[in-house]
């Protein structure tokens, strides 16, 4: 299981490393509107919070996004596989 302080470095990481101008243009914010955020000076909205979490950075170039503490997520790729296995095997085309 994951710790909390894990869950927040990671978090930490991925909003630090997202541009300043991706960050600008994402919430319609000039440069010192970013720079109070990054300072602390001024919070994200809740609906800010979203966008921002959803932006690429280089830690994580498709962005976050949040799911339930019990799910499961696979990604796109491993989906399609899997799909496609199903699909198979419904056709009777996997032995």
């Amino acid at each position: 299981m994951t710790s909390n302080n894990d869950l927040a470095l990671t978090l930490q990481a991925h909003l630090l490393s997202i541009p300043s101008q991706d960050i600008a243009e994402a919430l319609e914010l000039d440069a010192s509107g970013v720079s109070r955020i990054r300072s602390g000076e001024r919070g994200l909205r809740v609906g800010e919070f979203a966008i921002v979490m959803a932006l690429p950075s280089p830690h994580f170039p498709a962005g976050l996004h949040i799911q339930p503490a019990n799910s499961l997520a696979v990604a796109p790729d491993e989906y399609q596989a899997l799909l496609t296995l199903a699909r198979k095997s419904l056709a009777g085309g996997v032995q």
